[in-house]
């Protein structure tokens, strides 16, 4: 940063009056190019990442982006990372069932309920093949339905993760729905997870929309947009939605595949970080 020399000479010898002027005029001059060399610089007033990480009920508010940088990244990946160690302190996290770990959709949150009404399943594991089933919403008066399902048949390497996105009409507000995941010939295994009601969703949609602006306004990637809002997810313990979104970009880099990795183990492999 640049410093204005008020050395006790120059004070002494400003007290006369033409020197007085000159010492002003400097002054000036030194502060303007303080200014416009860049030493000061702020994108907009926002909070650096590391502070986006409290717990849930200090952070819900927080819904501005940080600055968008080379190496930003990493901090969003650290809030990230602290809000789970957070999580996992108050409740288990996943654990492998066998040759599958199933995430999501609605596995690690609190109440189950999610955001996105095309949700992303997603697991860890090698099977020759799978199948996933979305039923209808539960109804005392009749038999669900299967509204959509996929079949798997890549096998993949182990410790590789594996998703699908639904892709059927958009599933509706306050409704609960089961999702089976089924490796032949006998294993099934059945979840259940409910949209969020209406209210609650445009709110977020909103906060959301309000957050991307921001960010393409800086010059975000499609990278950083997809984390800052997954870090935006997280922080309200959506973390289907925040899986969503990491899991949503088009082309990442290796880095970003790396992360994404990393987290996916620990839900699925917690035993080697906990006691």
């Amino acid at each position: 940063m640049c410093k204005v020399n008020s050395s006790p000479k120059l004070l002494t010898s400003a007290r006369k009056h033409g020197q007085r002027i000159m010492f002003l005029l400097l002054l000036a001059a030194t502060v303007t190019a303080c200014f416009s060399s860049g030493s000061i610089f702020s994108v907009s007033a926002q909070p650096k990442s590391e502070s986006a990480a409290e717990t849930s009920s200090s952070v819900e508010n927080t819904t501005s982006p940080v600055e968008t940088r080379p190496g930003e990244q990493t901090s969003v990946w650290a809030a990230i990372w602290k809000l789970l160690t957070l999580k996992q302190e108050q409740e288990p996290l996943l654990a492998s069932r066998g040759p599958v770990c199933e995430i999501a959709p609605g596995l690690l949150g609190e109440k189950n309920v999610i955001w996105n009404t095309r949700p992303l399943f997603l697991w860890q594991g090698t099977v020759p093949s799978l199948e996933i089933y979305l039923y209808s919403p539960f109804s005392p008066e009749r038999e669900q339905e299967v509204l959509w399902s996929q079949t798997v048949t890549a096998e993949s390497p182990r410790g590789t993760f594996q998703s699908v996105a639904y892709t059927g009409e958009a599933l509706e507000p306050s409704q609960s729905y089961d999702w089976e995941l089924v490796i032949p010939p006998a294993r099934r295994q059945r979840y259940t997870f409910q949209v969020m009601e209406s209210p609650e969703r445009e709110r977020i949609a909103a906060e959301l929309s309000a957050l991307e602006a921001q960010l393409v306004s800086v010059g975000a990637t499609p990278e950083d947009i997809a984390l800052q809002r997954a870090n935006y997810f997280a922080q309200r313990d959506l973390w289907s939605d925040a899986l969503q979104e990491i899991y949503s970009v088009q082309n990442p880099s290796a880095a970003f595949i790396s992360h994404a990795q990393e987290i996916l183990t620990h839900l699925c492999e917690p035993s080697d970080l906990t006691n």
